[in-house]
Order: structure tokens, then sequence, then C-alpha cells
């Protein structure tokens, strides 16, 4: 380009770049490319419209399109809510049965609030097979509260989750608020 003023000092620049011009390169560097993709995510709603890329192994329930456009992307953990959605779609493509380690903190609901007649039926969600379920498991983002719940399903021999909710801590019999 043209400098403005020809005897201002050129200025320098340090980067880090990936080589990937062969397919072996793609495998080498796959960790790195995903993490740069995943950080390039910039708001809720792109990560919605993003979603069969980013996270091909998760089915949105209904009422996460929703949540997810609602999060600007400057939330407090809104980084962390994109990071736990990779790390399930990269758990079940790994997933080859018996129990699933999503790779972060996760539990079970209580069958206290499970079972409580105002409680339990927030954690009903409707899958995109058409049926309402009630969600047990859910990971837990500590930065911002947040909450996703999920339910683990095969089709066929591939592993994929149905994702019901993507937002703040849901009421419990031990936490009501």
């Amino acid at each position: 380009r043209v400098r403005e003023e020809p005897d201002a000092p050129l200025e320098t620049e340090d980067v880090d770049v990936l080589q990937v011009a062969m397919p072996a390169h793609v495998a080498q560097n796959e960790k790195e490319l995903r993490e740069r993709v995943l950080r390039a995510v910039k708001s809720g709603r792109e990560a919605w419209e993003r979603r069969m890329e980013l996270f091909p192994r998760l089915d949105f329930g209904a009422g996460v399109e929703r949540q997810l456009a609602e999060m600007n992307g400057s939330e407090l953990g809104f980084n962390l809510v994109i990071d736990a959605l990779a790390r399930l779609d990269a758990a079940l493509r790994a997933w080859q049965g018996g129990p699933l380690d999503p790779g972060m903190k996760f539990s079970p609901e209580s069958s206290s609030t499970l079972s409580h007649s105002v409680y339990g039926p927030q954690r009903d969600f409707h899958c995109v097979d058409g049926i309402t379920r009630r969600f047990t498991l859910h990971l837990k983002l500590v930065a911002g509260n947040r909450r996703i719940y999920y339910l683990e399903h095969r089709v066929g021999a591939e592993g994929r989750a149905h994702v019901g909710y993507v937002g703040p801590h849901l009421p419990t019999t031990k936490y009501a608020t």
C-alpha cells in the first residue's frame, strides 16, 4: 500500500501463522484451528446461525434459539457457553457408549428437584424429534452461573445430544433463586 508520508518509518508486526497447505497440516493443527474458529464467534445469534457447522452433534431444542440470540457476546461467561457446547460436541464425537464424559463439570439434577411440582417441569424441554422430555444432566458454567441442560442419545453409531436449555441457573429445592 502507499504510505501517506513517504519518509515515515514502516510499521512492522510479528504474527503467528498456521501452515495449512496440505490436508496433513489441517490434521496437525486441528485443535488450534477449531479454537480460533470458536473464539471468532461474537454473539449468540452468530452461534445459532452457525450451529450446524460449530456443533454438528448437538440438536437444539425450540427455546435454545431465543436463549442464544439474547446473548450479545459481552456477557460474563459467553465464551464459556461456546466452549462448553464445543466440548460437549467433541465428547459426543469420541463417545463409544457407556456414560458420557462431557469434558467439564456436570451433574444430574437432584431427584427432589425433578419431582418438585414447580421446579421439575422447568426442566421439560421440547426436543427436535417432537418429544418433550425432562432433562437431568447439565453442564455447570461457574462464570455467569449458567447451565446447559442436555440429553445424550445415539443415532445409529453416532453420539448426539439434545440441548434443551442454555441459560441462568434454574431454581432447585436447594437453591430457589
